[in-house]
């Protein structure tokens, strides 16, 4: 039984895709619409939340995701936003919110279409309304394709800001006669090797200047405007669209000086990095160095222990030197063994995967689309859940597939061990990653043998955290034999 209304804690939620265009329903419209309904069903406002510059397309929000943790953890009653779309603009995404929100007893509360998911009639209409507004989004994004399409043609180099060094007039780009000579000469000095602090020294006093930071140098010089391109979006562009202010030769110069990442985080030399997680958290130890007076530098491994998802309550911390020559030892001791080998047939089952997930997402379609809304609700949410359940199987063994099989085919005709003593760090990193889906490291000051586990491609769990997909703050279930007894 759901509690009226007049008792509801809800927080706000407020999204808009591009703040600060000037149109649409912006971030102060939404809250007044919200604020009154409010006040016009006594609902109390606990906590605003705000998404700006943040596409509905999917649910990966900051600030949508704190609003469901607190429903889910009892500190609000609900979500109340001023339209649908300012919710969510995909089916699948939406319903899987609306799902989180009625799995811990929450409302939904859409003030534009009076709509209130607590109702068997607010459902059914919330799931036909979803699917319209990822109608609108597709559609809307396909036009903007298509403009920059034209616009790429035309030669209109689509920016928010005129690159510096250019004006514009009549749409198009063409060199400013007070800058672009210093553009030029400093593309020619960093062809040449100069350094950026030089380059900065090159600049005028001018606080109105666009450019007057290092990083503002780099994006200028990674910008291929100046070859003459023009460019709308990441899939379109038009060489000789305007006059050039560097020729193709000073700007390759340039890019092939453009240094790779130091690592004096650890990164650079970090074997394990993106590979090593910590088993309080499942997450990914970062790498690091840390020295002693009189000691050269050594690299660290360790959890940050706050995350977007919660805090681990077990961070794990490793020495770099120790727990790199143990993982080594156990993997070629794995393929001397013949515990690991190729796989042949990887193109096959990949396109076989890539099959089910495709029959998936169409069954999960066709059952939020087709389903009457005078279903039951207990039979709708477990039909529901059940085709989920399987697009999500099937999509986490096409990712398992797809990120290996390429790595794999690589090293197919490698002999791993005999060749491991002449792969760089880099090289090694990436056989690793072929075969391994995670190294697990327990906090402690054991043994490095009774911390760590490796666990092999198809062994690790198939919802570990990675980047675009926040996980859970929950454990890794340690091997209750240890890792001897689990070979």
């Amino acid at each position: 039984m759901t509690r009226s209304h007049t008792t509801l804690r809800v927080d706000e939620y407020v999204r808009v895709s591009r703040f600060g265009a000037g149109a649409g329903l912006g971030p102060d419209l939404q809250h007044e619409k919200i604020a009154g309904h409010a006040k016009l069903h006594g609902l109390r406002i606990v906590k605003r939340f705000d998404d700006l510059d943040k596409t509905g397309a999917n649910t990966d929000r900051p600030g949508f995701q704190a609003v469901l943790e607190r429903i889910e953890t009892g500190k609000s009653d609900g979500m109340i936003v001023a339209r649908l779309d300012r919710f969510a603009r995909s089916v699948v995404d939406g319903l899987q919110a609306i799902r989180r929100i009625h799995d811990a007893n929450g409302h939904l509360i859409i003030v534009e279409n009076g709509l209130d998911t607590t109702t068997p009639m607010g459902r059914a209409f919330m799931t036909i309304l979803l699917a319209f507004a990822q109608l609108e989004w597709e559609r809307i994004r396909d036009n903007w394709d298509e403009v920059n399409e034209q616009a790429a043609a035309a030669g209109i180099h689509v920016s928010s800001k005129v690159p510096f060094g250019y004006v514009r007039e009549h749409k198009r780009l063409v060199p400013d006669p007070e800058h672009a000579a210093l553009v030029r000469r400093l593309f020619k000095a960093r062809a040449d090797g100069a350094a950026f602090s030089d380059l900065l020294a090159m600049l005028p006093p001018d606080r109105a200047l666009p450019v007057r930071t290092e990083n503002g140098l780099r994006a200028m010089l990674r910008n291929r405007v100046y070859l003459g391109e023009a460019r709308a979006g990441r899939k379109y562009a038009k060489a000789d669209a305007h006059k050039a202010l560097v020729s193709q030769d000073v700007f390759s110069r340039v890019q092939n000086l453009r240094q790779k990442a130091h690592p004096r985080n650890g990164n650079g030399g970090a074997l394990l990095s993106g590979l090593l997680r910590c088993q309080g958290c499942r997450y990914c130890l970062g790498a690091t160095t840390a020295a002693k007076v009189g000691k050269p530098r050594r690299l660290i491994y360790r959890c940050h222990g706050k995350h977007a998802s919660g805090t681990c309550q077990a961070r794990a911390g490793v020495e770099g030197a120790r727990v790199e020559a143990y993982v080594e030892r156990v993997v070629l001791d794995a393929f001397r063994g013949g515990r690991l080998s190729v796989e042949s047939n990887v193109s096959e089952d990949l396109v076989t995967a890539r099959a089910k997930v495709a029959a998936a997402e169409l069954e999960l379609s066709d059952f939020v689309m087709l389903t009457p809304a005078s279903l039951d609700r207990a039979i709708y949410t477990e039909g529901l859940e059940q085709r989920q359940v399987a697009l999500d199987a099937a999509q986490a063994e096409l990712d398992a597939l797809s990120s290996s099989a390429s790595d794999v085919g690589e090293y197919a005709e490698l002999d791993v061990v005999a060749a491991w003593p002449e792969l760089s760090v880099s090289e090694r990193r990436h056989v690793l990653a072929a075969f391994i889906d995670a190294v697990f490291v327990r906090k402690g000051t054991g043994p490095i043998e009774e911390r760590v586990v490796v666990l092999y491609r198809g062994e690790g769990p198939v919802d570990l955290p990675s980047r675009g997909r926040r996980g859970a703050v929950v454990a890794f279930t340690w091997p209750s034999e240890g890792y001897a007894a689990a070979r």
